[in-house]
């Protein structure tokens, strides 16, 4: 089975060929089935809403309104005051029955935020997926660290349906009382829905530290190249990586630590390249974070995190372009360790995009 994506070069747009499953959805226009709390300054809390206007992305991704901490003007700087005030809160959705999917669902929103930008350090927004009952989350992530200031960013998730019956929770943190004159933390749009594709040899094989790496696609507009983004995550913390491209799903090689699932021939976006083809955008070198998420290092992404990946291709020496109506393949390379701890390597899953 394979996931095809279809990409439209033209208007640089990207959907999913097959319909998914849709567990749940809002767009915020206004916060029906949520409950919010604010556990240090009542002023400073949750609110579905477009303010405040001088978010520098935007107060919301689609019109009307998006999910937001602040009180309208910033999340913690009391007007006329010197200092600001420690402010937190939560958002909880409603109950959502994962075990309804016909296949492992997805969860996907888009983030923005204008904060003290110290990743999770202060001004700190966390996701948890919360089973009903009290079980222990199986999914914790910190969101402040995946991209940068004055971005929208699509996140996507996997979950699976044995999680049953879940709660998202939403929860900011200043942590401090220091810098919090900013507009705040965003949320809109998101969706819980098994996924439209199907990824190839996954799940990939697991690294040293216990997860394994899969891929997945961001549709953000104005992506430049080829208009396809491509995510990781779930990666081994600090350890370097970049991406494979291939005309399609070949023999399953193990190779080091991993199974390597292109055909040949492949090409590499790793920075020889680029710099043997005089083609800077061809490389895709990066770096997971703290939260296992890939952040890019080559500055080929217009998010901060995954690449963005170009019209040319890494096949040298003269240069090669996607054309409409082909179907190229990708995967990730990274850096692994052996159960010894010897230095290895190891590769995610993959998928391939239909252009």
């Amino acid at each position: 089975m394979r996931r095809h994506l279809i990409l439209s070069l033209a208007a640089l747009t990207l959907s999913a060929t097959a319909g998914a499953q849709q567990l749940y959805a809002t767009d915020f226009t206004d916060l029906t089935g949520w409950t919010t709390s604010s556990f240090d300054d009542p002023n400073y809390g949750w609110a579905a809403d477009a303010t405040p206007s001088t978010f520098c992305a935007g107060a919301f991704r689609s019109a009307p309104a998006s999910l937001n901490f602040n009180d309208g003007t910033n999340y913690g700087q009391p007007t006329g005051q010197p200092t600001g005030v420690i402010a937190s809160g939560q958002a909880r959705s409603p109950v959502i029955d994962l075990s309804l999917a016909d296949t492992d669902p997805e969860l996907k929103f888009w983030v923005g935020y204008h904060i003290e930008d110290e990743g999770c350090v202060f001004d700190a927004l966390h996701l948890t997926i919360e089973p009903v009952g009290g079980a222990a989350p199986p999914l914790e992530i910190c969101l402040t660290e995946l991209t940068g200031l004055c971005n929208w960013f699509q996140v996507t998730l996997p979950l699976e349906r044995t999680w049953g019956q879940v709660q998202i929770v939403f929860s900011f943190d200043t942590l401090d009382n220091e810098l919090n004159g900013f507009p705040g933390v965003f949320i809109d749009d998101l969706e819980v829905a098994g996924s439209g594709t199907v990824l190839e040899c996954s799940p990939a094989n697991s690294h040293y530290q216990g997860g394994s790496v899969t891929l997945d696609l961001s549709d953000f507009n104005g992506s430049p190249g080829s208009g396809l983004h491509l995510i990781a995550s779930n990666g081994p913390v600090g350890e370097f990586g970049f991406f494979f491209v291939g005309p399609g799903i070949g023999p399953a090689l193990p190779v080091f630590q991993g199974i390597h699932c292109l055909s040949q021939p492949t090409g590499r976006y790793n920075s020889q390249v680029a710099t043997n083809m005089g083609l800077p955008q061809l490389n895709s070198l990066g770096q997971f974070n703290n939260a296992g998420f890939f952040q890019n290092n080559s500055g080929t992404s217009t998010v901060g995190s995954g690449f963005d990946v170009p019209n040319e291709l890494p096949f040298g020496p003269t240069p090669q372009f996607i054309a409409p109506g082909e179907t190229w393949y990708f995967q990730l390379w990274y850096r692994d360790r052996t159960p010894g701890g010897a230095p290895s390597a190891n590769f995610s899953d993959a998928f391939g995009a239909n252009f």
